[in-house]
């Protein structure tokens, strides 16, 4: 195992840079078993290095040599009775042990609520900040089944903004306060609390396994000009949201959307149409639209609603829409775009 362990006795590091230096004992840790992002700031003698994750700056020692300028993909082996840190080379490693079935749902703590609902209230055991993003989380995912809510994107982004998919940057950045009212800090107190109430635990666990895939998904797309974001509507079986960004602001960063082109593709398994896979590409001259099931029999269905779909759409000039079948699984999706090509999620050495 390549580790990372940050120097309990170096002095604080100083350098002109946008980065705040702290020491490690003033750096704010997540749990073990969390995933961190960190830059290499300055490589020293002695695989000494000066780690930049967040706004922080943490002098460490590592067990490989490291280049200034690599980006590393860390996981949070132990706080105690020293900092460790596991370089993660290897996607699958952070998913190996856990149920392949836990990948790809949709975050849904409605049974996560309920359990702690029964027979008495256990949410007064957790902390303010936790009862209040388990409420506010609930209460978004049960007014998202009301056909009546307004405002869909502005409500969708409520419900990802709180989930917590910044929840480490936020860390790494000094940001506890922020970091401590997001529906992951919630899940992981959760799962402190609960140790031995194995309903309360798995239930606490699948949410959570779930949002950490999307974040380990999101970090293999950083570098790039693609964003995945969960959907977390509980009448979706899976979904998750992709958006590619085609072309670059010229440094301006203040183009108008309009001016802008943008792929956004939805990928969805409902129960009763399957997977569906929905393109959208906008460019300044307007929208155009394809629908994919995951058969010709489901793609027929859904274009017999072509007039009803192209007067719902009002916010840009509709140049076109259309209908096809091979749409993927979401979770199966999600996976080929984070395990590089010709591995696989199985050990077939045996």
């Amino acid at each position: 195992m390549k580790t990372i362990t940050p120097l309990q006795s170096i002095t604080q590091y100083t350098q002109s840079s946008p980065a705040t230096a702290r020491t490690p004992q003033s750096l704010q840790l997540p749990e073990p078993g969390q995933l961190l992002k960190a830059l290499v700031i300055e490589a020293r003698a002695g695989n000494t290095v000066i780690l930049q994750i967040g706004d922080n700056l943490l002098p460490a020692r590592s067990d490989m040599p490291l280049q200034p300028g690599q980006t590393l993909q860390l996981q949070l082996v132990a706080t105690s009775p020293q900092i460790e840190l596991k370089i993660v080379n290897d996607t699958l490693q952070q998913f190996l042990g856990r149920p392949l079935t836990l990948i790809g749902n949709t975050v849904d703590i409605r049974e996560l609520f309920s359990l702690l609902q029964q027979p008495q209230s256990l949410l007064t055991t957790l902390s303010l900040n936790s009862k209040e993003a388990l409420e506010s989380f609930m209460s978004l995912q049960q007014s998202s089944l009301n056909p009546n809510t307004e405002n869909g994107g502005t409500f969708l982004k409520q419900m990802v903004d709180q989930i917590g998919l910044a929840f480490e940057r936020m860390i790494g950045e000094g940001n506890g306060a922020r970091s401590a009212l997001t529906l992951k800090a919630a899940l992981l107190e959760v799962l402190s609390n609960f140790k031995t109430d194995s309903q309360i635990h798995n239930s606490a666990l699948r949410s959570l396994t779930t949002l950490e895939f999307f974040q380990l998904a999101q970090l293999h797309t950083e570098s790039s000009q693609q964003f995945i974001f969960p959907l977390p509507l509980p009448f979706l079986e899976q979904g998750f949201l992709l958006v590619e960004k085609r072309n670059d602001d010229d440094g301006g960063g203040g183009a108008d959307y309009e001016q802008q082109e943008y792929r956004f593709s939805l990928f969805l398994k409902l129960k009763e149409l399957g997977n569906l896979r929905i393109d959208f590409f906008h460019s300044p001259e307007g929208l155009l639209i394809r629908f994919h099931a995951d058969s010709e029999e489901k793609a027929n269905f859904i274009a017999t609603y072509e007039s009803d779909l192209k007067q719902s759409i009002s916010e840009a000039p509709l140049l076109g829409i259309s209908f096809g079948a091979n749409a993927p699984d979401p979770a199966t999706e999600l996976i080929r775009r984070i395990v590089p090509e010709g591995r696989s999620v199985f050990d077939t050495t045996a």
